[in-house]
């Protein structure tokens, strides 16, 4: 069984709706073969759409979220006197959609442990004090940016 990526199954189902679309306008000509062509087509675009969902008004599969942005933010763990950073990168609409969802991530980072307190909007307290999550740079970012950022680290005065 094929296991195809949103991307993978919309390049294949647009591709086969054009040579579809093709067909049905009699660029094959009209005869048996192309009947079943018409039917072996409609059959697998059936197979690799998801009931029309992700389809646009011409009939072409586009990527759900498509029109979403990625963006980047570090979360700081403060344990004692030691600090852990972590980068993620999300999905959102807009910069404020994305300064939510890194709130979000902060609140929930401990999964058993309780806010104590927000200090601000990007700071968070857990078990007694004991623990701190802030999350900082929350910056829109590509995610071929996001993907070098963590095999290369922080790159100071990388030459042109």
């Amino acid at each position: 069984m094929l296991d195809l990526t949103h991307e993978d199954a919309a390049e294949i189902f647009n591709s086969l709706a054009d040579k579809l679309h093709s067909v049905k306008d009699g660029k094959y000509g009209h005869d048996e073969m192309t009947e079943k062509w018409k039917l072996h087509l409609g059959a697998i675009m059936e197979k690799i759409g998801d009931d029309g969902e992700n389809l646009n008004e011409e009939g072409k599969m586009v990527l759900p979220n498509s029109d979403l942005k990625t963006y980047h933010f570090h979360l700081t763990e403060f344990n004692g006197e030691r600090e852990y950073g972590e980068d993620y990168l999300v999905y959102a609409e807009n910069q404020e959609d994305a300064e939510n969802q890194a709130r979000e991530c902060a609140r929930n980072y401990r999964d058993n442990g309780v806010v104590v307190d927000e200090f601000d909007k990007n700071r968070f307290e857990f078990d007694c004090g004991q623990f701190a999550v802030e999350v900082s740079s929350v910056n829109e970012m590509p995610k071929e940016d996001f993907v070098e950022l963590l095999l290369t680290g922080t790159i100071l005065n990388q030459p042109e």
